[in-house]
């Protein structure tokens, strides 16, 4: 299996790429480490394996982080799903996220990244919350086996015991490798909506309605 961990600035991508060494299936190998940190092209990503081998989005313009147009979005899905590479999407709550670290067009990258979610599910092999992910590692693990049809070798309430060295450098900022905590949610609450208003600006009252399709509030 040839997997890709896909979603926008500051959902977990690289936690969730790390989680992944955790299959008995998983193949950590050279190549693994190289794409997970800086994307390859789809038509290099190694041929197809009996063991997983999981690859992040990488410094490249992919579905579900609100880069892409639409049109390149769904062209980029349609052909993950043709070189057979199963998609694997994290959201989280963009008022969180705006807390944990604020990047440049934040709200109007995630409006856009969540617009992919929903009118590209069909391509979207599994999808989880960051939130499920933190508060409930173990279960959520349980569901992407199950999804997936992977098979636990390691816990991810575990994390980041066991985790392959090759996946262990660039381990700075928000990367660091700490235990998996539920620190990260309800940051929000540092803020007023009044100050999220402001922050998002323009995008806020679609923001409202996509977290309410997610089931954020």
């Amino acid at each position: 299996m040839r997997l890709i961990v896909l979603g926008n600035a500051i959902s977990g991508t690289f936690l969730l790429t790390r989680l992944m060494s955790y299959f008995k299936e998983s193949v950590v190998e050279d190549i693994v480490p190289k794409m997970y940190f800086q994307g390859v092209k789809i038509n290099s990503f190694p041929e197809d394996e009996d063991g997983l081998l999981f690859w992040r989005k990488g410094n490249h313009s992919f579905p579900f982080n609100g880069v892409m147009s639409e049109k390149a979005a769904h062209n980029t899905c349609k052909s993950l799903v043709e070189n057979n590479i199963v998609i694997l999407n994290i959201v989280r709550d963009i008022f969180d996220a705006i807390v944990s670290k604020p990047v440049p067009h934040m709200c109007n990258l995630w409006v856009r990244a969540i617009e992919d979610h929903f009118n590209l599910h069909n391509y979207i092999n599994h999808w989880l919350k960051y939130e499920d992910l933190v508060q409930d590692p173990d279960i959520t693990q349980q569901t992407v086996a199950d999804r997936l049809q992977l098979t636990i070798k390691h816990k991810w309430s575990s994390y980041p015991q066991y985790l392959a060295p090759q996946l262990k450098y660039n381990t700075k900022a928000h990367h660091t490798l700490r235990p998996i905590n539920t620190k990260s949610v309800g940051k929000k609450e540092r803020l007023g909506s009044k100050e999220l208003k402001g922050i998002c600006d323009k995008t806020y009252d679609k923001i409202i309605g996509l977290r309410k399709r997610l089931g954020y509030d």
